[in-house]
């Protein structure tokens, strides 16, 4: 094949080389340029047809050898075998908690969560809900896709499309007790949004000025919001009293700090930006 393509191509050049004699304006520069533009044209479609041939004796080849393999199928793996394997302890570490939780938390999420592709259904079966949360959350845990995929016999694709990824900054106003658990949470505002205007946003906020704290109780905040009676900020200049007044109360308002501490250390995707972006309207809570 190379033998006749590469005569093929010089008979062709010789014979465009042999009419050149016919042109009457600078016939020798002429010939030399057409016979270059026929000669690379010729070339890149004798190359891109012997690319085809072989290609397409490769695939016969493979699929007609008797040595040739199987193909592989992957096969999807529970959670409940990953919970078999793993117990409780492993598993609580691995997905940062219980399986009760787990299923509790599937059970809540399952009719928000898009339909898996038919498409890809066909080869290896479908993705189950469980699976996809699963790998949401071994991969906000810190879990690589790479290892996460073979796990449960997904693509890595398919893990990517079970996360939501963000690239965009966002202001979460928290509310915690003492012992840093989240009682109120709230991402509705981009990064550049005041603490205070975005706090004045949350259905919290209209629920504390119907009264929903018992008397006597109340909010401890930073400068950045407004002092109220169910929101209590520290003095900007104190001495005396009022400075005693300044310590004891960042000492309560340290435990928000250190929930969110807490809460970046048990998801390990929260310590680095999450690729991708996403749109945001500055909204106004009037």
């Amino acid at each position: 094949m190379c033998c006749q393509s590469t005569f093929f191509v010089f008979s062709t050049i010789m014979l465009v080389s042999s009419r050149s004699s016919f042109f009457k304006h600078e016939p020798s520069i002429f010939s030399q340029r057409v016979t270059h533009a026929v000669a690379v044209s010729l070339v890149y479609y004798i190359k891109r047809k012997e690319r085809k041939i072989k290609k397409r004796a490769e695939i016969y080849y493979r699929d007609n050898s008797p040595c040739s393999s199987p193909k592989i199928r992957r096969r999807r793996t529970s959670v409940e075998e990953i919970y078999e394997q793993l117990g409780p302890t492993y598993f609580t570490r691995a997905y940062r908690m219980s399986y009760e939780s787990f299923v509790k938390l599937v059970e809540k999420i399952s009719p928000y969560l898009p339909q898996s592709d038919a498409c890809m259904a066909r080869v290896n079966g479908p993705i189950s809900d469980a699976t996809r949360v699963a790998v949401a959350l071994r991969y906000f845990a810190g879990g690589s896709p790479l290892d996460i995929g073979p796990l449960y016999g997904i693509h890595v694709g398919e893990v990517l499309k079970s996360v939501w990824r963000i690239n965009y900054g966002l202001n979460c106003q928290a509310v915690c007790d003492l012992r840093g658990r989240f009682l109120e949470l709230s991402i509705l505002y981009p990064g550049s949004t005041s603490d205070c205007l975005a706090f004045e946003g949350m259905n919290l906020y209209s629920r504390l000025e119907n009264g929903l704290l018992k008397e006597g109780l109340c909010l401890f905040g930073d400068n950045a919001y407004v002092n109220s009676k169910f929101m209590a900020t520290p003095y900007t200049s104190a001495s005396g009293a009022k400075d005693a007044y300044n310590f004891f109360h960042s000492q309560l308002r340290i435990r928000v700090e250190c929930a969110f501490g807490m809460f970046t250390q048990r998801w390990g995707i929260l310590r680095c930006m999450i690729p991708k972006k996403i749109s945001l309207k500055k909204q106004l809570p009037w």
